[in-house]
């Protein structure tokens, strides 16, 4: 008898599937095709259409916990603090900046910084002055002075820039000026009308100053004002965080003449710590307080800012 052979393929005989075995058929073994017809016909069957795909990896029974829930941080007159705190060492001026940053850099000489170009060094690699005074990075500052006449009847245009700062110089006493960031300021004078405009954008510290410039001011300000037969008007918008206090001011307005208590309108937004912000809304009018609104829709009620810093700042943007 010749041996049985071992290989076993799928095929089909008149539309059926069947299990042919080299040789013919063998009757002795029938039953043993049928059960092997039946387990081969999963195997030689058209695939399934795939399911949906699922994320195996996926760990869907995470407990949901939603934090700390975010409140107020202050009341009403809470957020009106801390608009006064982030102003209680002054408001930044471009004139603050450049007063210490000439007064250092009359401390370098020709070999450090240098002279590359007039109130300004570029030094990438740091260098000390005879004086003891260190100096690093870059500085500038451009001036346009278009003025004509003496005193204060003078009529023209004077502006004063600073080249992209980005610079470090250090005392003898280890205490630094530091500086990255740009200012700008223009005045304009013609008959009756004096216009004035200071832009301050960056972060600016003196840490041997008592003032805001030593507290370290960081943001963008932008400063307009304008004299005439009138009055005098002044408005700022921008952003300020020094001190650990970020507040944030859109059409601030102060018209001494008209209000000289109080504000012209202007908002103001105070962040605290989660990122959330409270907006103190003054009225169109002449007044020190306005509503709170936490997040744009709870109401803490009324709070009110001391206007004396913001209407000092007039003088002291107009000073030079």
């Amino acid at each position: 008898m010749s041996s049985p052979s071992s290989g076993w393929s799928c095929g089909t005989d008149g539309g059926g599937l069947v299990a042919q075995r080299e040789g013919g058929y063998v009757l002795r073994v029938a039953w043993m095709n049928v059960l092997l017809v039946a387990l081969l016909l999963p195997a030689c069957s058209a695939p399934e259409a795939p399911g949906p795909w699922v994320d195996a990896t996926a760990d869907d029974r995470w407990p949901v916990d939603s934090g700390t829930p975010r409140l107020p941080a202050w009341s009403a007159q809470g957020v009106a603090d801390q608009v006064d705190l982030a102003v209680a060492k002054g408001i930044p001026t471009p004139q603050r900046v450049l007063s210490d940053y000439l007064d250092l850099l009359a401390h370098g000489d020709e070999s450090c910084p240098g002279n590359y170009f007039e109130e300004g060094f570029v030094v990438l690699g740091g260098c000390d002055s005879a004086d003891g005074y260190h100096f690093t990075g870059a500085a500038g500052v451009v001036r346009e002075d278009q003025r004509s006449g003496e005193g204060e009847g003078w009529t023209g245009q004077l502006r004063i820039s600073s080249a992209p700062a980005d610079y470090v110089i250090t005392r003898p006493d280890q205490s630094r000026l530091i500086a990255g960031g740009t200012f700008f300021l223009e005045f304009r004078a013609q008959a009756e009308r004096q216009e004035w405009a200071a832009r301050i954008g960056g972060t600016f510290e003196d840490e041997a100053a008592e003032d805001w410039l030593g507290a370290a001011f960081s943001g963008m300000l932008n400063i307009d004002g304008t004299e005439d037969p009138g009055g005098i008007r002044q408005r700022i918008s921008g952003s300020l965080s020094v001190g650990g206090v970020a507040i944030d001011m859109q059409d601030v307005e102060l018209q001494p003449s008209l209000c000289p208590d109080g504000f012209v309108g202007g908002t103001f937004r105070v962040r605290q710590e989660d990122a959330t912000w409270s907006q103190l809304s003054l009225p169109k009018a002449c007044g020190a307080c306005g509503e709170v609104q936490w997040e744009g829709g709870e109401s803490l009620g009324s709070g009110c800012i001391d206007p004396k810093p913001w209407i000092d700042h007039i003088s002291a943007i107009r000073a030079w």
